[in-house]
């Protein structure tokens, strides 16, 4: 899938044209907002190397030491998992799980992260849309770890939306795997049972074939026996 994300001069932030089997697509944070139905008002600084402004002027050591439960706290890091309270951890998990999707394992909340952390606690809106389209964009045309494609479960909601012909996946569940386990079982107790009476009709047959030969044995040695 060829994708290029193009900035604009303009309030929308950023614009995204992909052509996906051969089908045109140009999405903006309104348009993916209304095919989402997610926020496209909001906070969406996506900025990786400045601490970005927060409405409610929060500067970045309170919010690391906010985070990290350390208030005397005197310089910047990352903050672990380990170190958050339960409500935190949640925080942490919806913004690398949802917001800002990441294919790998994390346990290292860094100042973005941290950043859109703090605005959930304070209730300040976010711009969903735009941060999607943002964060698609570095990873696809600035991050260089291969990183695998985000919003995977959201693009099939997109290309159906601007009709593009996309394979139909269906989830599995436990029960459909137990169900598949158990015609599995019964498939191999059908053959058992079907190798069972083979061999069993085998053995009376060899068994049949044994006695008339031992009577046709006994009969030969009665008759020369006879003569």
């Amino acid at each position: 899938m060829a994708i290029q994300l193009t900035k604009l001069e303009s309030q929308s932030g950023l614009s995204f044209t992909s052509t996906v089997r051969n089908t045109p697509l140009h999405l903006v944070p309104a348009n993916v907002a209304q095919i989402l139905g997610i926020p496209s008002e909001g906070w969406n600084h996506y900025v990786k190397n400045e601490w970005p402004l927060l409405p409610n002027q929060s500067s970045a050591l309170a919010i690391y030491c906010k985070f990290s439960s350390k208030p005397t706290l005197n310089h910047h890091h990352s903050v672990g998992k380990k170190e958050m309270s339960p409500l935190l951890k949640l925080y942490f998990d919806v913004v690398h799980k949802i917001i800002l999707q990441r294919k790998q394992r994390r346990t290292q909340a860094n100042f973005l992260d941290l950043t859109i952390m703090e605005l959930l606690d304070t209730a300040v809106p976010i711009n969903l849309a735009s941060l999607i389209i943002q964060h698609m964009h570095r990873v696809l045309n600035q991050d260089k770890n291969g990183h695998a494609l985000p919003y995977g479960f959201w693009m099939a909601s997109i290309f159906e939306d601007f009709d593009v012909p996309i394979q139909v996946w269906y989830s599995q569940t436990v029960k459909d795997v137990l169900t598949e386990k158990v015609q599995e079982l019964a498939a191999m107790a059908t053959a058992h049972q079907q190798d069972k009476a083979f061999l069993e009709a085998r053995v009376v047959a060899l068994q049949n074939d044994f006695a008339q030969e031992r009577s046709a044995n006994i009969a030969t040695v009665r008759h020369r026996f006879n003569c």
